[in-house]
């Protein structure tokens, strides 16, 4: 009998309030709590939303912006094969040689 009485004293001890933590905005009721939280902008509601129609359109949103500078970069250039590089730097060498070995010359 006298654990009847114990457990439910330390169920009374349960029910008390405790005090918030430092820093922590007072609140007294669920009411008050939801209504001071200003609703999601349409942003947030946007990439929060999980539909199919919003995650189809982040992926193209992020395709695009990472395909884009891709594409900016090498529209331009004409790609070498390594054969194309050599003889292109072979001609330079040999361009320079001949320049330094024709000046050397006159001297």
């Amino acid at each position: 009998m006298q654990e009847l009485k114990e457990t439910s004293a330390g169920s009374e001890a349960a029910n008390v309030p405790r005090p918030s933590p430092v820093g922590a905005p007072v609140t007294t009721t669920a009411a008050s709590n939801s209504s001071s939280k200003p609703p999601p902008s349409r942003i947030q509601h946007f990439l929060n939303s999980g539909s199919k129609k919003h995650v189809f359109v982040g992926l193209l949103i992020v395709s695009a912006v990472t395909c884009a500078p891709w594409f900016l970069l090498t529209s331009g250039s004409k790609h070498q094969n390594h054969a194309d590089y050599m003889d292109q730097a072979e001609k330079a060498r040999q361009s320079r040689l001949s320049s330094s070995s024709g000046h050397s010359e006159s001297k």
